[in-house]
Parts: structure tokens; C-alpha cells; sequence
């Protein structure tokens, strides 16, 4: 399976305003890398799945913001510390 393949299959944003970004060296023969339980993001983000807002999408995903993640996309934040996208890549909610 693609890298591409691979995100989709887990559902993970691959297009849209954010998305998720895998580590450099990380290859679809892998296991996505994972902490405390979500998927780590070329960033140092962690994205977990959390009940969605979202009509029609079954869940979204809660993305815990590194100190990487922090200085790009704290401005979308309301805490500054996570964000909530959509399975489409979608901010849900601040």
C-alpha cells in the first residue's frame, strides 16, 4: 500500500487546510508511529480520534499541538495547545 494509501485507510486527513504529515522516515511498510495513543505527525503532533462535531463523520481527530506544532498552528487554536480536524482536514471547533 501507498503512503497516501496508508493515511486513508486510517483515515487521517490528506488533504485540506490541515493535514496529517508523516515523519520523514517513516514508510508505508511501517506501522504509523504512535504516542499516547494517536498518531505522531512529522511535527511532533499527536492526532487521536475524539466523537466528532462534524454531521455525517463518525469522529474527528483531536491533534495535541508540539512545541513545532505550537509556533505553526497555535493561531487556530483557542488554548494554543490542540486543534480539532475534520477527517477532510477541516478545523471542527476553537
Amino acid at each position: 500500500m501507498s503512503k497516501k494509501g496508508t493515511l486513508k485507510s486510517n483515515n487521517l486527513p490528506t488533504k485540506g487546510k490541515i493535514r496529517y504529515v508523516p515523519p520523514k522516515n517513516w514508510s508505508s511498510s511501517q506501522p504509523l508511529p504512535k504516542r499516547n495513543g494517536g498518531y505522531v505527525d512529522k511535527f511532533g503532533n499527536v492526532w487521536t480520534k475524539e466523537p466528532s462535531r462534524t454531521a455525517g463523520q463518525s469522529f474527528e481527530w483531536d491533534v495535541q499541538l508540539s512545541k513545532t506544532g505550537k509556533k505553526s498552528l497555535g493561531w487556530a487554536s483557542r488554548d494554543g495547545s490542540h486543534l480539532n480536524v475534520s477527517l477532510d482536514g477541516k478545523i471542527t471547533h476553537k
